[in-house]
């Protein structure tokens, strides 16, 4: 029950994160894509691009959370990095669907 209700907490809070930059990209689209024409960046390798946009795997969710400074909130729930890792375990596999849906 408390890990769903997690779950659901996360992602209310990404999705009210995401209904606001919705707005801002609704408005600033087109100037971003005219600012890249005229930019003529390199663009990224297919294969690369592919890897990008795969899923995130549970290797790649542990990895970051070692990384993490204990003292930083890495997110919009308020929550330190040092509560991800010291329930690690029982979180990973919410923190990891939680994840992949934002991807």
């Amino acid at each position: 029950m408390k890990k769903d209700m997690f779950v659901m907490e996360m992602r209310r809070k990404n999705h009210t994160i995401t209904m606001g930059n919705y707005i801002i990209k609704n408005i600033q689209e087109e100037k971003i894509k005219q600012y890249l024409k005229k930019a003529k960046l390199p663009q990224i390798l297919k294969d690369i691009e592919i890897i990008l946009e795969g899923n995130i795997m549970m290797m790649e969710l542990t990895e970051a959370l070692k990384r993490q400074n204990v003292r930083k909130v890495p997110g919009p729930d308020g929550l330190p990095a040092e509560f991800y890792k010291t329930f690690q375990e029982t979180l990973n596999l919410q923190l990891l669907e939680v994840m992949s849906e934002v991807m």
